[in-house]
């Protein structure tokens, strides 16, 4: 089975996540097929920032001027997004912000469609 591996690097640390084929790489960001209405997004995280906050997490459908976001503590690199339409496309995007809520770096995004129902997954494009 194909195998695909995330580096993270920093002035201090690399860390390897390897990953089964039900991953998309989308630049620093991983998102993992949990079933068609739930996604596992995984992120490298900012080790060099001491005014990190945490990480805010946005998602939404691509055709749609609104969104969720969900605040992350730092330390936690993952969060499971669950209760998504199936063969949908979701644009998902995380950001490291400080104590002002201002962005410290993207720690990555993109356009992802959920499984069908029956299974199947399908990558769009990311912009």
């Amino acid at each position: 089975m194909f195998s695909e591996s995330l580096l993270c690097q920093s002035s201090e640390t690399e860390q390897k996540y390897p990953r089964e084929s039900t991953t998309v790489r989308f630049e620093d960001m991983l998102v993992d097929v949990i079933n068609s209405t739930t996604l596992h997004v995984e992120w490298c995280s900012v080790v060099d920032c001491v005014s990190l906050s945490g990480y805010k997490i946005r998602y939404s459908l691509k055709e749609s001027s609104s969104y969720n976001e969900i605040f992350v503590t730092p330390g936690i690199s993952s969060y499971t997004i669950s209760g998504l339409k199936p063969n949908t496309e979701y644009i998902i995007n995380v950001n490291a912000i400080d104590v002002s809520e201002r962005v410290v770096r993207n720690c990555g995004w993109g356009t992802f469609r959920t499984e069908e129902a029956d299974g199947m997954s399908f990558l769009s494009e990311h912009w």
